[in-house]
Parts: C-alpha cells; structure tokens; sequence
C-alpha cells in the first residue's frame, strides 16, 4: 500500500491526502484525491488472483475506487494491475473466510489504471 500511496503522490494531483497510517490504523480508506476516496488491495499469495475486500466494512465505509495490486513475492515486486468502482465490487459473489464475507475480486477484470488517473485528473 505505502509503495502505491508514494507513486500517486508523485503524480501531483490538485489535492492529495494520505489518509492511511501504516500501522494498520484507517479513517476508511488509504488516499483522498479530489474528493475520491480510494483504497488500496492487494493480492499478497503468489497464488491469489483475487483481491477480497471484506463485505461489511466496504458497505459501511464506500469508497469510490479500489485500487488492484498484485505482490509478487518471488521477486518481491508490486505491480498495480487497475482499479474497480465501488459498483463493479458489489456485482461478485462473495464468499466466506474465517467467518467474514469478502467479495472475491477477480484481478483480470480491473479497469486499466490510466483510466483512473484520468479521472482523477480532470
């Protein structure tokens, strides 16, 4: 999340906002960029295909994009893969681990990321 956070920084958008304190404490999302609150996912098993934001906390606390990442631990590499509006989450099913429903996301559908920062923007 941190490495992601520092890239958008570095684009200079009109107004950005570090929301996150990478202690794992969050007001809701990671970032604000012109009002857009963003969160950062990221598919951490070099097995996982899927981000897998959890039900209750994302109906609770919208965001309007979600940030897709994938970390490559083999290489220990990040790769921003796209990014999903709030609606497009809520349209997966979702599935159950350790007792919290999460969406299973798949990495494959995200939008491309020049799409966002296009956006975010104008």
């Amino acid at each position: 999340e941190e490495l992601i956070n520092n890239f958008l920084k570095g684009l200079k958008f009109k107004e950005f906002k570090d929301e996150k304190k990478f202690d794992g404490i969050t007001n809701g999302y990671d970032i604000k960029i012109n009002d857009y609150k963003i969160d950062i996912k990221c598919a951490t098993q070099l097995n996982y295909l899927e981000i897998t934001p959890k039900v209750i906390v994302e109906q609770e606390k919208i965001k309007h994009f979600y940030i897709a990442s994938k970390w490559f631990d083999n290489t220990n590499t990040v790769v921003i893969i796209g990014y999903f509006e709030h609606s497009d989450i809520t349209n997966y099913q979702f599935k159950f681990l350790y007792g919290t429903p999460y969406w299973a996301v798949k990495l494959y559908d995200a939008k491309p990321i020049s799409d966002l920062i296009n956006k975010l923007k104008n």
